[in-house]
């Protein structure tokens, strides 16, 4: 008889080797998820502080705006918009003449304004109307 031993299925350093392995495949995983939303939530704070220094500057200027609306002289301002006018002061409206031009014309309001030709435009530009 021969003394070989019959060889085992699987050894007890197989079976650690093998727990080893998969308890290492499940450590690198679970580092590489966590790295992976490291690197999502740092992105996230990114926009955030950005978002955070539009909202301030924007703030920065709604509180210029609204010293400004606050002030006298836009009080003024509204007021010379709206065609008002202080007790001291007389308000005048501009009357523009009325055109010459006849309304049924085939040139209308502006065929008399533009020069006809070239040599009338530079004439003007240098000498003016005539």
């Amino acid at each position: 008889m021969t003394d070989k031993k019959a060889p085992r299925a699987w050894s007890l350093r197989h079976l650690l080797l093998i727990a080893m392995g998969a308890m290492i495949l499940y450590l690198g995983a679970g580092f590489v998820q966590k790295v992976g939303l490291s690197l999502e939530r740092r992105e996230d704070l990114r926009l955030l502080e950005e978002q955070i220094v539009r909202a301030e500057y924007e703030e920065a200027s709604l509180e210029a705006e609204l010293e400004y609306v606050k002030s006298a002289a836009a009080a003024e301002a509204w007021a010379r918009e709206n065609g008002w006018a202080r007790k001291d002061e007389v308000a005048v409206v501009v009357v523009a003449p009325p055109s010459t031009a006849p309304l049924g014309s085939s040139g209308g309001v502006r065929a008399g304004l533009e020069p006809s030709s070239f040599r009338d435009q530079w004439w003007d530009l240098f000498f003016g109307r005539q």
